[in-house]
């Protein structure tokens, strides 16, 4: 369960009448134990929460006075990361003769004092804020909302607001709600909060809030429709309707990408990584070929390993992920594979012990997953298939019959595209039940590039079907340095710096190429002594990369050089490869 921050409002929430129920407290002391980082978000002055229970033996923060005020009950540490409500407002306030409950950082009174409260803020030019809330009114810094307070909190804290729970009831609840990756209303709830909730409970109050909590500890989520910027486009369905997906969804199970070779999966997994980026989620990439170099055009993105002699260490990365936003691909293209296991061996230990007491990152990628997923693979494999019980782990391979059973048994969404051997289709239809179909069985061994066969083990109401195929062909992706490639697909380049072919004796003049488009007809007509020579040499990785910049076609070539290919089946793979990456740069541009 990914999501492991819960942050609830006292009155009318898990409070009636200032009491909370023994069972409230039993159910914050079970989350407690099992892991969950409880927060206290209330608009009630900070003294006042002594006289109703000890929250602070629960809650790893209590957001007190509408946000104005933050306790850290671990250090006992407490802040007002708005400053102190302005003196003057609070001169005047206490002047006017109103009824007031005054705090630390905040100055409050009901209806109808209000009108007061609005003549002194016009005078004092609005030095302070007014929220209303079921008839009160509170007088707050700038700056100060239960939201703003609780994001201080949660970054104090090394935590992430797309891990985060939050329950309410009433119109101060609502940035409580807007900063949530799941809204819960509860049945006593005001109309307006329940229309913004994802989730409205079955029952008010402490009762309401005990079941739901029930069902976290079961790492149950209710069926719900998703508010619009809580999910991701994919793709579309065979009659053109968008298909979304939940990141909550998502995050909170297992994904696995597979077909064949050159059929999509890596510009699938590139989809879906930026749409998550897009909403801010944290991800870490483990790529073994360099397949994702272009991640790094996102704000809060890096590559690390490319050109370095050595990888991060592991203690640095996980700092980093622990208390900033940023994503990482670690691209270990250059390392040899015995490196790459040790590597990642420690990597996923310290991964999955920060995903466990922080829940970030949130979502963690391994490209080629079959390297480190084999039966054989032990220590790793084992690693992998203790934390795939708690979500968020997607896998990407064109061999998943290499995969350990253990591990794919546990994949809630599959993304198929096509899929022609005999090894690969069984290894996969023991988990997707509609590929015992004959029909699909010639279907997925002819699904052309840019479809793929979708399979969700729970299906919700953003996606209607457990299954179904998704068009890819009119989603676009934002690719780092695409445009430019557009000259380079028939426009030469200079004479310098073109292709030049060596060539045996007996062939007249040069053979050169300018462009993409030459440098395919090239590696159909040249000798295979000639492709042996430069695949040797790393030539044609090296012109691609260092004359047209295409890094992902560069990336490509290096894998059929490490696959040692000899005859027509080098030549049959480098054609191939290039002649993929000019149609998909066509379509790009």
């Amino acid at each position: 369960m990914y999501l492991n921050v819960v942050a609830f409002d006292l009155d009318g929430t898990i409070a009636q009448n200032d009491q909370v129920s023994a069972q409230t407290w039993v159910k914050l002391a079970e989350a407690k134990e099992k892991g969950f980082k409880l927060m206290l978000v209330t608009g009630r002055c900070f003294e006042d929460l002594k006289n109703i229970g000890p929250f602070e033996e629960y809650c790893k923060a209590i957001v007190a006075e509408n946000g104005a005020l933050v306790y850290f009950p671990d250090n006992e540490t407490l802040v007002m990361p708005f400053g102190q409500l302005a003196s003057v407002v609070k001169e005047q306030l206490i002047e006017s003769g109103i009824p007031l409950e005054i705090g630390k950082a905040i100055v409050a009174t009901r209806v109808p004092h209000d009108k007061k409260v609005l003549e002194v803020l016009g005078k004092t030019n609005f030095a302070a804020i007014a929220e209303y809330n079921k008839g009160a009114i509170m007088v707050l810094p700038h700056g100060a909302t239960k939201g703003s307070g609780l994001l201080f909190a949660l970054n104090e804290l090394g935590l992430s607001a797309h891990n985060m729970v939050s329950i309410g009831d009433a119109e101060n609840d609502r940035s409580l709600f807007e900063q949530a990756e799941l809204a819960i209303a509860v049945q006593n709830a005001t109309e307006d909060i329940k229309k913004i909730a994802d989730i409205t409970l079955d029952a008010p109050n402490g009762t309401g809030v005990n079941a739901f909590i029930s069902q976290l500890l079961n790492h149950e989520i209710p069926v719900f429709t998703p508010r619009r910027k809580q999910r991701i486009q994919i793709g579309h369905r065979l009659d053109q309707e968008e298909l979304f997906m939940s990141p909550l969804r998502l995050l909170n199970g297992n994904l696995c990408i597979t077909g064949d070779s050159r059929s999509g999966k890596s510009w699938i997994a590139g989809l879906i990584i930026e749409k998550l980026l897009e909403q801010e989620y944290q991800i870490c990439v483990i790529d073994p070929e360099g397949d994702y170099y272009g991640i790094n055009a996102f704000p809060h993105a890096i590559v690390m390993g490319r050109n370095d002699p050595k990888l991060p260490e592991v203690p640095d990365l996980l700092t980093l992920f622990e208390y900033s936003n940023t994503s990482i691909v670690l691209d270990m293209s250059s390392k040899p594979l015995s490196f790459q296991m040790e590597y990642v061996e420690a990597l996923l230990h310290g991964l999955f012990s920060l995903k466990e007491s922080r829940g970030k990152p949130q979502l963690i990628i391994m490209d080629e997953a079959h390297y480190f997923c084999g039966p054989e693979n032990g220590a790793v494999k084992d690693l992998i298939v203790k934390h795939m019980e708690h979500g968020g782990i997607a896998l990407i391979t064109f061999n998943p019959n290499l995969v350990d059973n253990k591990v794919l048994e546990q994949i809630d969404h599959w993304l198929l595209t096509k899929l022609q051997g005999d090894l690969q289709y069984h290894a996969v239809s023991a988990y997707l039940p509609a590929l015992a179909q004959e029909d699909m069985r010639k279907n997925l061994a002819h699904l052309p590039i840019g479809k793929t066969y979708l399979y969700c083990k729970h299906t919700d109401d953003t996606l209607h079907h457990q299954s179904e195929m998704i068009d890819f062909t009119h989603t676009r992706r934002i690719v780092r340095h695409i445009r430019h490639l557009n000259k380079y697909l028939r426009a030469p380049v200079h004479a310098t710096k073109q292709f030049y072919f060596h060539v045996p004796n007996g062939y007249d003049g040069n053979i050169t190429a300018a462009n993409l488009w030459e440098l395919s007809r090239r590696l159909r007509e040249v000798p295979l002594d000639t492709l042996l020579f430069h695949i040797d040499r790393m030539d044609f990785r090296r012109w691609v990369s260092d004359v047209l910049h295409d890094h992902e076609l560069a990336n490509r070539i290096q894998k059929i050089s490490r696959r040692q290919l000899t005859g027509e089946d080098l030549r049959h793979e480098l054609v191939a490869t290039v002649d993929l990456r000019f149609e998909e740069l066509q379509k790009m541009v």
